[in-house]
């Protein structure tokens, strides 16, 4: 498995717990990941959908420990590998998910645009892309 295979499925793995943990936020607590207020769910709904979000952690965490990339704390001398590669990462998710809101994802997806849509869309995805590129490039800097 190649480097970026690994750094995929750790970023894909962190990701998913992050949602799991504003599940369980919002769920419980009555918090959206915006800071919005919503009703907690009633038991006996609310334990079986804890139960199952932990079950679903722990198998993503086993997941990521399998697969995911093999550098810690220890991969360098002054310990800044670990947080160059998790930066790393989480900018890469970010440029993912960017990804997905170009236009011609969006339109196969979703369905059509209208032409001024696609120009703005375009232009503010294009933006946000090319400063995740300048923030990667420092992040990935020796």
């Amino acid at each position: 498995m190649l480097a970026q295979h690994r750094s995929h499925i750790a970023s894909t793995c962190s990701t998913i717990r992050q949602h799991l943990e504003e599940v369980r936020t919002a769920i419980s607590a009555g918090k959206s990941p915006g800071g919005a207020a919503l009703t907690p769910l009633p038991e006996p709904t609310l334990g079986g959908l804890l139960d199952a979000l932990d079950r679903i952690s722990c198998g993503v965490k086993k997941l990521a420990q399998s697969f995911g990339p093999e550098r810690g704390p220890s991969a360098d001398a002054d310990g800044l590998g670990a947080t160059r590669m998790w930066v790393s990462i989480l900018l890469r998710t970010c440029e993912e998910l960017l990804g997905d809101l170009l236009p011609a994802r969006m339109k196969a997806r979703y369905g059509p645009l209208s032409q001024s849509e696609e120009v703005v869309l375009s232009e503010h995805v294009t933006g946000l892309l090319s400063a995740l590129k300048a923030a990667l490039d420092l992040a990935d800097a020796p």
